[in-house]
């Protein structure tokens, strides 16, 4: 199947949870570097494809495709190094075939019209997931 990206976005999340660990200034400035990423990406379009490429193909699991299939995010995956410079917590492909009316899915995983695969994303550093914003989230294989 070919598929296009349609939609490129970024979502915040917040644990109400959390203890605050930025000063408003820290957040501002973290805040305006990851919303000028959105009115101009740091990365082209071929890095989007591969993006995306490689969390469909960790999330269905094809028999075909060894390299992404048990090892993505990984720490030699280059095409990860702008979304963690932004400080970007993790990545969320999503795919949908209800206009083309297909339901997609393969022996890992069950046929639907929308998929979405989710990957925390950092290698380094603490572990700042939460159980409320990113639980069932693909962890990175170190």
């Amino acid at each position: 199947m070919v598929a296009s990206i349609s939609d490129e976005h970024f979502l915040i999340e917040m644990d109400p949870r959390a203890t605050a660990s930025a000063t408003d200034d820290e957040d501002d400035d973290h805040t305006s570097r990851v919303l000028d990423a959105i009115e101009n990406p740091p990365f082209d379009v071929s890095v989007a494809v591969s993006l995306a490429e490689a969390g469909l193909i960790r999330y269905f699991q094809p028999h075909y495709n060894e390299i992404f299939k048990n090892m993505f995010p990984g720490r030699r995956h280059k095409m990860l190094e702008t979304l963690r410079e932004l400080d970007l917590l993790g990545l969320v492909v999503e795919l949908q075939s209800h206009s083309i009316r297909v339901r997609l899915g393969s022996d890992q995983v069950p046929t639907s019209i929308w998929h979405e695969a989710k990957y925390y994303i950092h290698f380094d550093g603490p572990d700042r997931r939460s159980d409320w914003a990113m639980r069932n989230w693909l962890t990175p294989d170190k």
